[in-house]
């Protein structure tokens, strides 16, 4: 007997002999489905559920910027202590020349309205950068016959006109319905 000894061949060593032999071609075969595979549709569908949800949430975030950025808030003070509230449209911003196309606020001690018309406001280019036709609410201080912006004392006296849009008319419109002394 010889100390070495003939490996008997496994069963995966006899399969293309046996193959051949038998006289049929090998055919590959499938591994057996393990539990890998069997998840991946899973995890794919989590996959596109978080993309999904990414996705939305972004949307839902850009959609609240574009609609609540910056909101107008008006300076109930600056209102309340104002000759006049109008609102106006930048002929010249430089030469602070406004044309009035609506007046919101009778100045009590005053016996006319501001007639419509094109009015000169003294501090307009310190207060805006706006350009020609852009349309603001002004709260203003007759000075002699020439108007001024009413400062916003809680801003340090700055200045301050407002765009005209809905919500700022709305609010424009509380603020006149107040009491003065609730202001």
């Amino acid at each position: 007997m010889s100390r070495h000894r003939k490996k008997k061949a496994g069963p995966s060593e006899n399969a293309p002999a046996v193959a051949a032999a038998s006289g049929r071609d090998s055919v590959p075969t499938a591994p057996p489905a393990s539990s890998e595979s069997a998840r991946a549709p899973a995890s794919r569908r989590s996959l596109k559920f978080a993309i999904g949800l990414a996705i939305s949430w972004w949307t839902i975030l850009i959609l609240l910027v574009i609609f609540t950025a910056n909101p107008v808030v008006l300076n109930y003070r600056q209102i309340a202590e104002s000759d006049y509230v109008v609102t106006g449209r930048v002929v010249d911003r430089t030469l602070g020349r406004v044309e009035v196309l609506k007046e919101w606020q009778p100045a009590p001690s005053r016996a006319e309205p501001l007639q419509p018309g094109v009015i000169e406001v003294t501090n307009l280019p310190e207060v805006t950068t706006a350009s020609r036709g852009d349309e603001f609410l002004f709260p203003l201080q007759r000075v002699g016959r020439r108007f001024e912006v009413t400062p916003a004392r809680a801003l340090n006296n700055r200045p301050l006109i407002y765009p005209v849009t809905p919500v700022a008319e709305k609010q424009l419109e509380q603020i006149l319905a107040a009491p003065r002394g609730r202001l």
